[in-house]
């Protein structure tokens, strides 16, 4: 008997995790994790470890755990465009935003304040042994706070540039701050005055600054690095061995040594206080370097522009992406195996589990703005000029022998018996009709100058938006009638066909069309959409159309179009650039700065906006490994008494979740785990007969 209770122990310590929940959730969407990128501008480490990365797109991103995972902490915020972050002597965190002046947290960045609301870009900061904080502003010179932030006061006695973009203070006191097009400005006095110090200072645009424990002085410049070993008076350029002079960080390890961030060259590393630089670039997927910060045991994070944060922790000779799910995402599409494939900023990524992991394949740290799949699993994306292929799902890419007269592939598209069309964006297409290995012009009759997309229905038309118009081909494209018979704005940036052949289409400025001839005419159809521009456009197999917008987030129509329904719950990324099925019927939504995001529940299993289920099912939590929060689905054939418990590893019942009759359908269980210790927990659910049981792990 004892046993058979240590075995089913046993079944359910591993076979489930959890969390104590918050209660029931009616989210339609869940942010996956990734693809990681973006523009990180500005990292900061507080005493804890925890580390804050400043974003462009998506604001304040925090981690606890060496960036394992990701908490976006915006709350407060009012500008999300990210240019510089600090840390007090007293652990306060303090942001400077593109536009709306500098906020401060007291407590890690949970919330924040603003405590200097003029307009401003607020580049860099320091602080002096007194406790007072200096703050540089793009075009408005430098501000001081003698009382922890809560007050500002300008100090530009003297300061001929007000373009400041780097601020450091040296053992002394002194104030060294680093200005566009003025060179290096110090104050000895804490800030009264300023005395412009370029004697051999070459270069004037200074992006950074750093102070060596000798006293030397590093200025990361666009023209170089340069370095003062008399406190600024005299400067000597020390560039040996730099490829790439544009130079936009600097930081110094605990041994003295230098490491240098450029724009496009990656990553510089010098152990003889500059006389000499290595590139430290082994595994550094993307080159331009935005950000840099060593922790005291020497671990080297670097911010990029475009793939995240990176650490090292070597002195820099390899590297690990830690990522921030922060990229956008230009395209996306499934292959054969219900992978999801995401075309980014910094490359291509794959995930095999619905969103929970990604990994970076093929053309690694390229701008990729279209990727899709042929019939026999083929990969094709599209980077810059130039297109590729992968005939062994990604291992090896081949590319393609395609003249686009240096334009770039906008989208790729394949119908039903492979032939390729590549639409370009100065308003060309070509067709391959083999593979990829030859190509044909097929524009025949198109008079644009962007072509943003194109689809192909299910009789076989082509279809191209562009910005004059759709333009039809009924020939795979060998001519192109124009067909904007109905359209108020002819700039079509999307394209779709349901399998009735009905074609939408999303415009710059007027919403959603719809043609039910062919593209012969158009109506417009768009009643519910709150959003003038439509960027991408998708139909599932149930015939509901989801539509993509620029500002007002994604909206669904269940009438073919007529009135449509905004579906945001929990999408926090507004910009909607692409979208994908998987086999399962969940739809995935590319982001500009959100990564990928998915619906929580397939979309096939909606008819009329409700959810059906034919069998009980306990889904797999996600994100898996969480901190602090995840999400549970399951699903209920029949209505019922509903228990979903919580065990901890010992089999102990750590927390209740549900325990109520509940009708049948589907569930979405949104759990925080913050009154948990980081481990392996299980959740069981039980209803009439049926029981199930699954583990998650609780990561801090």
């Amino acid at each position: 008997m004892m046993e058979k209770i240590l075995t089913i122990l046993l079944l359910i310590l591993f076979t489930f995790i959890g969390a104590p929940g918050i209660g029931y959730s009616q989210n339609f969407w869940q942010q996956t994790n990734g693809p990681s990128g973006g523009e990180i501008l500005a990292m900061a480490i507080n005493s804890d470890g925890y580390i804050f990365a400043g974003t462009v797109t998506a604001g304040i991103f925090r981690s606890t755990n060496k960036g394992k995972t990701w908490d976006q902490i915006n709350n407060g915020l009012a500008d999300i465009q990210i240019l510089s972050l600090f840390i007090d002597g007293t652990g306060n965190l303090f942001t400077g935003t593109f536009n709306m002046g500098i906020y401060k947290s007291t407590d890690n960045g949970n919330n924040w304040i603003n405590v200097f609301a003029p307009a401003s870009n607020t580049h860099g900061f320091a602080t002096n042994a007194a406790g007072n904080i200096f703050a540089g502003i793009y075009y408005g010179g430098i501000i001081r706070s003698t009382n922890n932030g809560n007050s500002w006061e300008y100090i530009n006695n003297g300061l001929t540039n007000t373009f400041i973009y780097e601020l450091a203070v040296n053992s002394k006191g002194h104030i060294f701050a680093g200005t566009y097009g003025g060179g290096m400005f110090r104050s000895t006095d804490n800030g009264g005055s300023w005395t412009q110090m370029n004697n051999g200072l070459s270069n004037l645009n200074v992006y950074s600054i750093a102070i060596n424990d000798s006293g030397y002085l590093f200025a990361g410049t666009q023209g170089g690095i340069f370095r003062s070993s008399d406190n600024g008076n005299n400067w000597v350029g020390i560039n040996n061995g730099l490829n790439y002079s544009f130079i936009t960080t600097l930081a110094i390890n605990p041994k003295g040594e230098l490491f240098a961030g450029s724009y496009l060259d990656g990553l510089y590393h010098s152990t003889d206080n500059g006389n000499n630089w290595v590139l430290m670039n082994n595994q550094l997927l993307y080159v331009r370097i935005e950000s840099l910060k060593i922790l005291s045991n020497g671990d080297i994070y670097a911010g990029t522009d475009g793939l995240g944060l990176n650490i090292s922790t070597d002195n820099g000779l390899n590297w690990t992406l830690i990522g921030v799910p922060n990229s956008s995402i230009n395209s996306l599409a499934v292959d054969l195996s219900g992978n999801i494939l995401a075309g980014s900023a910094c490359g291509l990524f794959r995930s095999s589990d619905n969103g929970s992991n990604w990994n970076q394949f093929g053309i690694a740290g390229r701008y990729t703005n279209s990727v899709a799949v042929n019939s026999v699993g083929d990969i094709f994306a599209g980077s810059g000029s130039n297109l590729y292929r992968s005939s062994n799902n990604g291992i090896a890419w081949t590319q393609l022998s395609i003249n686009l007269n240096y334009s770039t592939v906008n989208f790729i598209a394949i119908n039903s018996n492979d032939w390729i069309y590549v639409g370009t964006f100065n308003g060309k297409v070509f067709r391959s009709t083999d593979n990829g290995s030859t190509w044909t012009n097929a524009y025949n009759g198109i008079s644009c100058l962007y072509l943003y997309n194109i689809t192909i229905s299910e009789n076989g038309s082509v279809f191209a938006g562009t910005d004059s118009g759709v333009f039809r081909s009924t020939d795979g494209g060998s001519s192109w009638i124009k067909k904007s018979n109905g359209l108020t704005n002819l700039e079509v940036l999307c394209l779709t066909t349901n399998s009735s052949g009905d074609v939408f289409a999303g415009t710059f400025y007027k919403k959603v069309f719809r043609s039910t001839d062919n593209g012969d005419n158009w109506i417009q159809t768009s009643n519910g959409i709150t959003d003038l521009t439509v960027l991408s456009l998708t139909v599932n197999s149930n015939g509901q159309i989801f539509a993509g917008t620029d500002t007002a987030g994604i909206f669904r129509s269940t009438d073919n179009g007529n009135n449509w329904i905004q579906l945001n719950s929990s999408l926090t990324k507004y910009a909607v650039h692409s979208f994908a099925f998987n086999p399962d019927g969940y739809i995935f939504a590319g982001t500009n700065g959100g990564g990928v995001y998915r619906s929580i529940n397939s979309t096939v299993g909606i008819k009329d906006g409700i959810q059906r289920t034919n069998s009980y099912n306990l889904q797999q939590n996600f994100p898996n490994p969480f901190n602090p929060s995840t999400t549970i689905n399951y699903s209920l054939p029949n209505s019922g008494n509903v228990k979903l418990t919580v065990y901890n590893s010992i089999g102990s019942k750590v927390a209740t979740i549900v325990d109520e009759y509940k009708p049948a359908g589907n569930y979405s269980i949104q759990f925080n785990g913050s009154n948990l210790a980081s481990g392996i927990y299980l959740y069981r659910l039980e209803s009439g007969n049926y029981s199930a049981a699954r583990k998650f792990i609780l990561m801090k």
